[in-house]
């Protein structure tokens, strides 16, 4: 059994040495980061704590900007769009879906899903699920908490309690 090193770990170490100046080992990093794992993720780009990957052949902008804890699923891209100038924005607590493509000036609101093989074109306001080519918002919920592509118990309680309020007799049918 062969154990590689982790994509997002090689990227904080190489964003580190980058950010603290050392020459040439950062260049060297991204390169083993394609042979490895088939991803470019440059360590000019942004990319928050507890952000994770749970794959390969994701592609990256180095002008990106990507919150904390976000979730980047195999075969993602994030980039600009031709013809338009800007790249993507990513918020906090965001699950990118496989196959995802994120292009253009667009921004990714907090606790969004975009979903599997999304092509997202236009900005996603927080707490929405979007999918399809183009993407679209198919769903839009307050109570939507991700993190690490998982709903928090906070917001599952959230569902619960609604449910519930559904459910209990109304006091002025008497």
């Amino acid at each position: 059994m062969i154990i590689s090193p982790k994509l997002m770990d090689l990227y904080r170490l190489e964003r580190k040495l980058y950010l603290n100046k050392i020459p040439v080992l950062p260049d060297f990093i991204y390169h083993f980061i394609y042979f490895l794992h088939n991803s470019r993720i440059p360590y000019q780009a942004e990319i928050g704590e507890g952000s994770e990957s749970n794959g390969g052949g994701i592609h990256i902008h180095a002008d990106v900007k990507i919150g904390c804890n976000v979730m980047i699923s195999q075969h993602t891209a994030i980039g600009p769009r031709k013809g338009k100038d800007g790249v993507p924005k990513v918020g906090n607590n965001v699950h990118l879906g496989p196959g995802a493509k994120i292009l253009g000036p667009v921004e990714i609101g907090d606790n969004s899903i975009i979903g599997a093989n999304a092509v997202v074109l236009d900005s996603v306001p927080p707490y929405s699920i979007v999918a399809g080519i183009p993407a679209r918002v198919v769903r839009r919920d307050e109570t939507i908490s991700m993190k690490s592509g998982v709903l928090t118990k906070k917001s599952l309680a959230a569902k619960k309690d609604r449910e519930e309020e559904a459910i209990s007799p109304d006091d002025n049918d008497e």
